[in-house]
């Protein structure tokens, strides 16, 4: 790849990088802030998209829902135990950030 491209697309990616991180907090972000934050088109049926680093999103299961073909990856999940001890805190994050019936639902899940 020509160098002069490959600095260009190196530091839009870096930029693409700071917008998402000025309006996505760390940890359990939910479709409905991510989906609009990322860019994806309204159409989303046979899309491929891999979430890497994935945590406890709801990104991937709301993916499949509108027709991706979509996976969720995160080399932190080495365990069902370390996916289910990573989900609690997730909760706890949500529970702290939503308001409504998404707090009510991450309390029952946590509560389980």
């Amino acid at each position: 790849m020509n160098p002069e491209i490959n600095f260009r697309l190196t530091q839009e990616l870096r930029r693409r990088e700071r917008a998402l991180a000025e309006h996505l907090y760390t940890g359990a972000n939910s479709a409905d802030s991510l989906i609009p934050a990322l860019g994806l088109p309204q159409e989303l049926n046979g899309l491929k998209i891999a979430d890497l680093g994935a945590g406890c999103s709801d990104l991937t299961p709301e993916l499949l829902s509108q027709g991706a073909d979509a996976y969720a990856v995160d080399r932190i999940y080495t365990s069902p135990r370390d996916i289910e001890e990573h989900m609690r805190r997730a909760l706890g994050i949500m529970m702290r950030n939503y308001e409504g019936p998404k707090r009510d639902i991450a309390r029952r899940i946590a509560n389980r």
